[in-house]
């Protein structure tokens, strides 16, 4: 059976880390806009979206609970929660 050393794409000699330290801190330098994209489409998909969709679930209950208060829907949220 042959050992690491002797398989292929393995010499056996130590890698330099250098080069992708290197290039890692360059990543990181990136200027303003890149960041402000960055934070921009972080609020959108993790802050605004949600908001959206579960105001929307929120206010149509709402809106159905107050205008539909004998519907079978609203009678079993009140039957189940209380």
């Amino acid at each position: 059976m042959k050992t690491d050393a002797e398989k292929p794409g393995k010499s056996g000699k130590p890698v330099s880390t250098k080069g992708a330290i290197e290039k890692v801190d360059k990543k990181d330098e990136g200027d303003g806009e890149e960041r402000k994209k960055g934070l921009l489409s972080w609020m959108l998909g993790w802050v605004a979206l949600p908001g959206v969709v579960l105001g929307g679930i929120f206010g149509g209950g709402v809106l159905v609970g107050a205008n539909f208060h004998e519907s079978w829907i609203t009678r079993m949220f009140v039957w189940i929660f209380g």
